[in-house]
């Protein structure tokens, strides 16, 4: 569309003229809404009151029509008020049923407007759909980075830990066991690392891990009470680590807390990553940094912990991280999928935190709704 033509159609949002929009599907008559140039999209009441939304590359064209009808004393009423600026004038039946619909709105559509940044880089078509339907405007600023798997080098680094024959192994994420499992195994050493693992205490974080661990049949005697850095640090506190081996499985994710704790306890602390992580880049992030500065939009979804590491050190670096954290102190909301992500934000200094109790992307989704539903 040109500039011209973007013009007229926000004169007709604003005129509450219903227009005829012909797509590439068909043609039919609509009560246009709202227009969103960035994202191309235009939101508009079809005539059973119904919100929908239609994307602007499909439009061939967009005229402006009459629905005719009778008038009651609140369409004539309807009709004088906008005589001045519109020629155009909607039923009775229409003009009570968009009155109900904008006076429900609110509970039908809670997210209508609002500007949803989703920093996750998969499963976005299931959110984006769950977002649009709640009448959100979701925006994608993918912030995980890329993630490389280190083959080889990490085959090296199981040889290395078995030689090690470590006092503790704590790990963190279910993938992660399995990724382990797995390049040992195509490192010919799967028996070895098992026994290793065997032989060692073993702690947990997460209902994943656990699973993982189950599968193979390793036990474990220290488990975070709540799925959180926090909890397994609480599980570990009974315990000496003075001069122990302790081998620490992550998933790109720092763990500065766990760490910090294990050293001051004496341990000899080791990392293990399955997986090398790359920042994702700066343009993105930046784009990001300055949305939710200027409060441009009302949410930012984080979805793993190294989302959030990443935007953090990039403010941190870069920007004003200080001034970031007063937006989502202020008007934008952050939005954690689950404990893990939440305990990561919280550890940047944010305390304002929506998160589901069941740690699901879309669960995250619905429990924001509900948020700014109540507010």
């Amino acid at each position: 569309m040109t500039g011209d033509q973007y013009r007229q159609l926000l004169k007709w949002i604003q005129q509450k003229q219903p227009v005829k929009i012909k797509t590439q599907q068909g043609e039919a008559t609509f009560l246009p809404v709202k227009l969103y140039k960035d994202v191309k999209k235009l939101f508009v009441y079809n005539r059973n009151m119904q919100l929908m939304n239609i994307a602007l590359d499909e439009v061939v064209s967009i005229q402006p029509t009459r629905i005719y009808g009778s008038f009651d004393r609140r369409g004539e009423q309807y009709k004088r008020q906008r005589a001045a600026s519109s020629p155009f004038f909607f039923s009775c039946r229409t003009i009570a049923s968009y009155f109900r619909m904008e006076q429900k709105d609110k509970g039908a559509y809670p997210l209508k407007g609002k500007r949803i940044v989703l920093c996750a880089s998969r499963k976005l078509d299931e959110m984006t759909t769950l977002i649009e339907k709640q009448g959100g405007i979701p925006l994608v600023r993918p912030a995980q980075g890329t993630v490389f798997s280190k083959e080889e080098e990490l085959t090296q680094e199981i040889r290395d830990i078995i030689r090690m024959k470590p006092d503790w192994m704590m790990f963190t994420t279910g993938i992660g066991v399995e990724t382990l499992l797995e390049a040992a195994e195509r490192g010919g050493v799967k028996e070895q690392w098992l026994e290793t693992i065997q032989q060692a205490k073993i702690a947990v974080r997460g209902y994943k891990t656990v699973a993982a661990l189950k599968k193979i049949g390793v036990s474990f005697v220290a488990e975070s009470d709540d799925g959180t850095t926090r909890g397994l640090i609480r599980s570990l506190q009974s315990f000496s680590f003075t001069g122990k081996r302790v081998v620490v499985q992550l998933h790109g994710d720092t763990a500065p807390t766990l760490k910090q704790f294990l050293l001051e306890c004496g341990a000899l602390y080791t990392e293990l990553l399955p997986y090398r992580h790359v920042a994702p880049d700066d343009d993105v992030l930046e784009t990001l940094y300055d949305e939710i500065v200027e409060q441009q939009v009302d949410a930012v979804c984080f979805t793993t912990a190294m989302q959030v590491r990443f935007f953090f050190s990039f403010a941190k670096e870069k920007k004003d991280v200080e001034r970031l954290r007063r937006a989502f102190s202020e008007k934008v909301v952050a939005c954690a999928v689950g404990k893990v992500t939440a305990e990561a934000l919280s550890e940047e200094g944010i305390d304002r935190i929506v998160s589901p109790e069941l740690e699901r992307m879309g669960a995250m989704i619905v429990t924001l709704a509900k948020y700014f539903e109540q507010r």
